[in-house]
């Protein structure tokens, strides 16, 4: 089964460590998609592929290069984060993809099993999130050998658990008085916070955009109220932060109703919510890759108000529209999920 992860790893700055993650999960049979590095963020999003059966080999080395290099007492970034690792999230492509319960019931099994191996080779404490956080003693399906445990089942069921804002609350630098909780044990693992990787979020999710519309402003005041401002689209979460090598404030947001929302949507949402503030929208930037049925959506809204007959045209002309080349050439040959495939 084809899988996607997402891995963000809490390094931005130094080249030589995203290359030595990036070698190893080649080494180990994922594709690497694309590398998203931020500097300001410290952070670098890792796009891969893998059949889920050579899925968690990678990911194991993965982590195990990640925990060696990367001190989480020295991060400083501009990005919610609580480890090296900081989230692992798991997308089925074939198919119904989490519309299928077979598929997602499938990947939730390669969860379990690399919580419990995370938690005992590199004495981590591990969270579960999104399609994962539900998993109950009773719920959790077996697991397909070789990846056996036994313990197969997650803790918690608090509904707040699945949301990853829940759990990077507080950064890592509030991450070991967070855990004093009991209702903040995490899932598999050590109660306490690795001394220098963290802890670390797994799960498997659906589709997610990651968007970021830059303003013509150094305001981070009113890039948090634009932040809020755009709460109001359906499944889209959203933070203000200043980014310096920008030298400019972003609305940085996380589209999760990928078949609702678009990138168009947003970008529009932020221009209208700039001019209330009488600032220029600069332009936006696009983190990873975004799969296409997000931009046929803004197709089609595009046809109905009787403009552009053709996808290709039209996703040529959103890199000029939506200023998507302000921070780096966008080539959306190279950034659209199933043209790279």
């Amino acid at each position: 089964m084809l899988t996607e992860c997402v891995v963000n790893i809490s390094e931005g700055r130094n080249p030589g460590v995203v290359r030595e993650v990036v070698n190893c999960l080649e080494q180990r049979g994922a594709r690497v998609l694309h590398i998203d590095s931020g500097y300001g963020a410290h952070r670098t999003v890792i796009t891969l592929v893998a059949d889920s059966s050579a899925m968690p080999d990678a990911i194991l080395g993965m982590y195990a290069v990640s925990i060696r290099t990367i001190d989480m007492n020295h991060h400083r970034g501009c990005h919610p984060r609580i480890g090296a690792v900081d989230v692992c999230p798991f997308i089925p492509l074939e198919g119904q993809g989490v519309r299928s319960p077979e598929t997602v019931a499938h990947l939730q099994s390669m969860c379990l099993y690399l919580g419990e191996e995370i938690a005992r080779i590199f004495d981590l404490p591990v969270y579960l999130y999104g399609l994962s956080a539900q998993i109950t003693p009773d719920s959790a399906p077996p697991v397909p050998a070789p990846m056996a445990t036994d313990k197969p089942s997650s803790k918690f069921t608090l509904p707040d658990r699945g949301e990853l804002s829940f759990l990077r609350k507080g950064g890592f630098e509030g991450l070991a008085t967070r855990m004093t909780d009991v209702q903040f044990t995490p899932d598999f693992g050590p109660a306490t916070p690795h001394p220098t990787a963290g802890a670390t979020v797994l799960g498997v999710r659906d589709f997610l955009v990651a968007y970021n519309v830059t303003l013509d402003s150094k305001d981070l005041k009113m890039a948090k109220r634009g932040a809020s401002f755009m709460r109001s689209l359906p499944g889209v979460k959203a933070l203000g932060w200043h980014i310096p090598e920008y030298d400019s404030v972003q609305i940085s947001c996380n589209i999760t109703n990928t078949h609702i929302v678009s990138i168009v949507d947003v970008y529009k949402e932020a221009e209208n919510f700039a001019r209330s503030q009488s600032v220029q929208v600069k332009g936006s930037e696009l983190i990873g890759l975004v799969p296409l049925h997000n931009l046929q959506l803004a197709f089609l809204h595009a046809q109905q108000q009787g403009k552009h007959h053709n996808l290709e045209q039209f996703i040529s002309s959103l890199v000029t529209k939506l200023g998507l080349s302000l921070h780096g050439t966008f080539e959306p040959q190279n950034r659209v999920l199933e043209w790279v495939l």
